[in-house]
């Protein structure tokens, strides 16, 4: 446990564009990079695989990892957001994203959560 949290949050399943199996081949040396696709297809993509390996009907919270930067945020969230209408997604997070680009992503779909990288070995910036 953490000194001072004394409870941790419920179990939720969570799924990103960047599956963990993905990880895992990286690792095991299959493969040497991760590709970023932020595109609608992708985003669909990876919803239905991971809907599948999870054996459920609906993803609490669906992560962007990383910023496609080939892709608009905007055409990335809206793809994430037709899930959400869909009923195969419940909320939308991202990941490692400027302040600019999570404001630009609300402005298409509430965003639920928000993650960033904190060391103590990399100076903040102010975006």
């Amino acid at each position: 446990m953490i000194p001072g949290i004394n409870k941790l949050p419920p179990t939720v399943n969570i799924a990103n564009l960047c599956p963990v199996r993905d990880i895992h081949r990286i690792l095991e040396g299959r493969e040497t990079a991760i590709g970023i696709d932020g595109s609608r297809a992708n985003c669909r993509r990876a919803v239905e695989d991971s809907l599948k390996r999870l054996q459920t009907d609906v993803i609490d919270l669906y992560y962007l990892h990383r910023v496609d930067p080939a892709t608009p945020i905007e055409e990335t969230v809206a793809a994430m957001a037709e899930l959400v209408i869909e009923g195969k997604v419940r909320a939308i997070g991202l990941s490692e994203a400027a302040a600019a680009t999570i404001r630009r992503a609300a402005g298409v779909h509430p965003i639920s959560a928000v993650q960033s990288e904190s060391a103590l070995c990399v100076p903040l910036t102010a975006d």
